[in-house]
């Protein structure tokens, strides 16, 4: 019954680093939400960045970090990273918290799993109110949130 239990709580206790391994499924710990995609990590990539335009958010960079894994003699799954500013909402959640803008302006990560799946990982604007004093019933979280499920959702359709 002892190695039973002992067994169990080492399961319980490696799990979440096992999923960490796999692609950093960590969901909800801190304001991270992951959802699978439909299209490969390009194509996914592209459609958000060009909804993201089109919706008048000013992207910053858009970093393919399996090039710069390659070129550090690293082979990573394709793995872009798009960081952007989706309009007028960097400034009020940065007013209400200087020290947001580390986690500011907003990236979204297009990632492919070892077994080839697609996946899209950002930080909602709720993490900021975990790791910053910002009001997480403020409208600038609130219109964070809602601009970055939008262009995500009618980017991926």
């Amino acid at each position: 019954m002892r190695f039973i239990t002992l067994f169990l709580l080492v399961g319980v206790l490696l799990a979440p680093a096992a999923r960490a391994q796999q692609g950093g499924l960590l969901d909800g710990v801190d304001g991270i939400v992951t959802r699978p995609s439909r299209y490969g990590v390009v194509d996914a990539m592209a459609r958000i960045e060009a909804f993201a335009l089109s919706s008048g958010a000013k992207v910053i960079a858009r970093v393919d970090m399996a090039d710069l894994a390659h070129k550090a003699g690293v082979k990573i799954p394709p793995n872009q990273l798009l960081i952007f500013d989706p309009g007028k909402l960097v400034g009020p959640l940065v007013q209400q918290a200087p020290m947001a803008a580390l986690d500011l302006p907003f990236k979204v990560l297009v990632w492919e799993d070892a077994a080839g799946h697609a996946w899209i990982s950002y930080a909602n604007a709720t993490a900021l109110t975990r790791r910053f004093a910002v009001d997480p019933a403020s409208a600038g979280v609130r219109d964070a949130n809602s601009e970055l499920e939008s262009i995500l959702t009618t980017a991926m359709k």
